[in-house]
């Protein structure tokens, strides 16, 4: 079955030559004069044409790639979402399964380890009873029947000696398939989040009074997990409010950079 796919693409020769053409001068302009300034932007000019007739050439080129990824995508989706599905029905049938024999597992060691309470006291009943009879024979000196009493009354007192039956489970999974656990954070409400990590840092970093301590940690429950490391800024959203207010930007830990560029057109 075959697990690759390889594609032999060869640069365009004629590209490449115009390509390190322009690159090579390009090194050598300088500009600090007007008429330098006019002649650099001609020809930045011509590698901007140069530029946009590669794309040109490109686009149409990935064009029929493009086609043939997006079957290629369909036909991969096609494939594996139905075995993603029938994994996770599957997995999580043996999971709950998994889970209820673990439960009945759990009761069965719960039973067990009241039977062998029973018994170590029913034991130990028993031991303190054959003392006592022991002590109560005739035979047996007054000093020996006090001691045996004694000691009876010690065994009857004493924590018994508590011995669970083993709970034996049936292995549930195929040989070389092992459960394991993992776990994930899910964001239920940002806000609170938001506030908590800024309560974190206030408390932590800055010096405040008593009540304000003591409201930041009761109003935001702040903890030490509560870093920053845990937040980042969203670029698009920054980026097109930069777009839309310019020089009005005005946001706390955030500058406005500006940068030019020449279009020929």
């Amino acid at each position: 079955m075959t697990n690759s796919m390889t594609l032999n693409l060869k640069p365009n020769s004629e590209l490449s030559v115009a390509t390190k053409e322009l690159v090579a001068i390009a090194e050598f302009y300088t500009v600090s004069t007007v008429e330098e300034s006019v002649e650099a932007s001609e020809f930045l000019s011509r590698i901007q044409k140069l530029r946009r007739w590669i794309d040109g050439i490109y686009k149409d080129a990935k064009t029929p790639l493009a086609t043939a990824k997006r079957t290629l995508d369909a036909q991969h989706k096609a494939l594996l979402e139905p075995l993603a599905k029938a994994e996770s029905d599957v997995m999580r049938r043996i999971v709950a399964f998994t889970a209820l024999q673990d439960q009945e597992r759990e009761q069965r060691e719960h039973a067990a380890r009241r039977e062998a309470q029973t018994l170590a006291f029913l034991e130990q009943a028993r031991q303190a009873e054959h003392i006592r009879a022991l002590a109560d024979a005739r035979q047996t000196s007054p000093a020996a029947a006090v001691a045996l009493h004694a000691q009876a009354d010690m065994i009857e007192q004493a924590p018994p000696l508590i011995m669970p039956l083993p709970v034996i489970m049936e292995a549930v999974l195929a040989k070389g398939v092992q459960q394991r656990t993992t776990y994930a954070a899910k964001v239920e409400n940002l806000r609170d989040l938001v506030l908590g990590v800024a309560a974190q840092i206030i408390v932590s970093e800055y010096p405040i009074d008593e009540s304000t301590r003591t409201f930041l940690t009761e109003t935001f429950l702040p903890t030490p997990q509560c870093s920053l490391l845990l937040l980042d800024a969203s670029m698009p959203q920054l980026n097109t409010l930069a777009r839309a207010l310019r020089q009005d930007l005005s946001l706390p830990g955030i500058t406005l950079e500006k940068n030019v560029t020449l279009v020929a057109k």
